[in-house]
């Protein structure tokens, strides 16, 4: 089967809580799965803001 999207991100959102799980094809043709979980409120400090996956998913 052809690969269309060798990255790709979905997002689960809630009231509480983000979720985002990344699926990247790897060279040897694996599925490497990654899941976050993010909480939503504002007031959580800087330090335990989301950061992003740094992994250029479309």
């Amino acid at each position: 089967m052809q690969t269309l999207v060798e990255r790709g991100c979905g997002l689960d959102v809630h009231q509480a809580t983000v979720v985002a799980c990344l699926l990247m094809v790897l060279k040897n043709g694996q599925v490497q799965k990654q899941v976050r979980t993010f909480a939503t409120a504002c007031c959580v400090p800087v330090s335990f803001r989301p950061r992003r996956f740094g992994n250029c998913a479309t």
